[in-house]
């Protein structure tokens, strides 16, 4: 991919491909919380015992709900993960370490072009 503003078969260029990643590596932070909640919850399903009459329209498949919800969104972070695998290979494709490093850092961690410059020791322009 060229950052020239050619597009590539998706339609996208290769800056907005590799722009994907910091917001999938946000998505995947949310998803993972959304899980370790779901998870949390799914701790506390139960039967509970009391004398209290039930209703007669009780789920009586929730534990299993639970684990379907836990196991869809399981699959759409690997989904977003394998996407992200793709991004991290296309960067490790480039053979000049600097311009790797570059790569890694604006679109991956999202550092600022200016502090790539300082921490690489090359000019703005550069990066």
């Amino acid at each position: 991919m060229r950052s020239s503003g050619r597009k590539d078969g998706d339609g996208m260029t290769a800056k907005e491909y590799l722009s994907q990643a910091r917001n999938i590596y946000l998505k995947l932070k949310s998803m993972g919380d959304q899980l370790r909640s779901l998870r949390d919850a799914a701790e506390n399903i139960s039967p509970m015992m009391s004398s209290m009459p039930r209703p007669a329209t009780r789920n009586i498949h929730r534990t299993e709900d639970a684990i379907v919800r836990i196991l869809d969104l399981e699959n759409a972070m690997y989904n977003e993960f394998d996407k992200l695998a793709a991004i991290h290979k296309t960067i490790y494709v480039v053979s000049d370490p600097v311009r790797q490093a570059i790569l890694v850092k604006r679109y991956i961690k999202g550092d600022s072009g200016g502090s790539i410059a300082i921490e690489l020791d090359i000019s703005l322009r550069r990066v």
